[in-house]
């Protein structure tokens, strides 16, 4: 049910300490629009900056800066953090909780530009575009060196997590001939309805990665979820599967992975994310020839980002108008008694 405050609070100062852009032009009209002056735009690149400017700041609006405890501790005004992403693992949530600090995302701004990049991947690989493209580079032609690939349709996509993104994943590669299942523990049932596809079986993460010829990786990383993918993972997944990272790059063991491939178990990985990021320059994944990188693209095109910083406005305008955002990540602060902003609200 949504949470609605009663009383705003148009005096709480907001500060944009990063973001999409070097250029504030969206954020400063849309605040404009909405009657709202005096915010804060800095252009800050570590926690230590954003605690120097922002003690006396009730709102953050964040992009790729790491807050973890000891900056939030450090902060005692602030009230909520608005992410400009999808993931907030750059930010302590558990320690957001505690201190009382609501937690939002922009949860649904990229989710046309992800779940087309984890297909990109898939079909890039499958179709073997690496190797020959590079055969025409070198100014070659024939390709009898080149493994013939498997045909796409009849093959089992095999979906770690199925929110916004892995449902967009499934409905799309539905249309290739794919077969979908998912493992995605926050949901209680044994099979999820999506539209497009029907009902997608839900199975045990052992029990969808021994079946499936793809695993495409769509869940948020959390001390729960580092390493999901180990080396044991990799292990059960068929021989000669794909693996697609468009997530977080600590979902998966890197160095088990880079194993996983250079021994041919692993057909072959496509990975929008690494950890750490950039990847060091010499690295496995730069140069094996069954790996697919790319620089942690696939949230970005021109609308995407408009989008995502709209959604940092329209959440930091409902905020100062009294009312709780939509794609609160941390509902539990709004407990009774937990959230510093909530001087007055109840639930309804």
């Amino acid at each position: 049910m949504a949470t609605t405050v009663r009383s705003g609070h148009e005096g709480w100062q907001v500060a944009v300490t990063d973001g999409f852009s070097d250029r504030y032009d969206i954020e400063e009209a849309r605040f404009a629009a909405a009657g709202i002056d005096g915010v804060r735009y800095l252009r800050v690149k570590t926690a230590a900056e954003v605690v120097d400017h922002c003690a006396d700041v009730d709102v953050i609006i964040k992009g790729w800066i790491d807050l973890p405890r000891e900056s939030l501790e450090r902060l005692p005004r602030l009230k909520a953090i608005i992410r400009a992403g999808i993931g907030v693992d750059m930010v302590d949530l558990a320690a957001a909780t505690d201190l009382g600090i609501l937690v939002c995302n922009t949860a649904t701004y990229c989710l046309d530009e992800v779940s087309n990049q984890a297909l990109v991947l898939m079909l890039a690989l499958n179709r073997q575009l690496m190797p020959h493209a590079a055969r025409i580079r070198e100014g070659g032609w024939a390709v009898r060196d080149v493994a013939h690939p498997r045909r796409l349709k009849g093959q089992v996509l095999g979906l770690v997590g199925i929110g916004n993104i892995g449902r967009q994943v499934a409905a799309k590669a539905a249309g290739f001939g794919l077969s979908v299942i998912a493992h995605d523990p926050f949901v209680q049932s044994d099979h999820v309805d999506v539209a497009g596809v029907g009902a997608v079986p839900l199975l045990s993460l052992d029990e969808m990665l021994a079946t499936a010829d793809i695993v495409s990786l769509h869940g948020p990383l959390s001390p729960a979820t580092r390493h999901l993918i180990g080396a044991a993972q990799l292990a059960r997944m068929r021989p000669g599967a794909v693996l697609i990272n468009t997530a977080r790059g600590g979902l998966v063991d890197q160095d088990a992975l880079v194993e996983a491939l250079r021994s041919g178990h692993l057909g072959a990985a496509g990975l929008d994310v690494t950890s750490p990021e950039p990847l060091p320059n010499p690295h496995p994944l730069r140069e094996l020839p069954n790996a697919l990188v790319t620089p942690h693209t696939a949230s970005i095109s021109v609308e995407s980002g408009i989008d995502c910083r709209n959604a940092t406005v329209d959440h930091a305008v409902a905020l100062l108008g009294g009312r709780v955002p939509a794609d609160v990540m941390n509902r539990a602060v709004l407990a009774p008694g937990r959230w510093r902003g909530a001087v007055d609200y109840a639930a309804g």
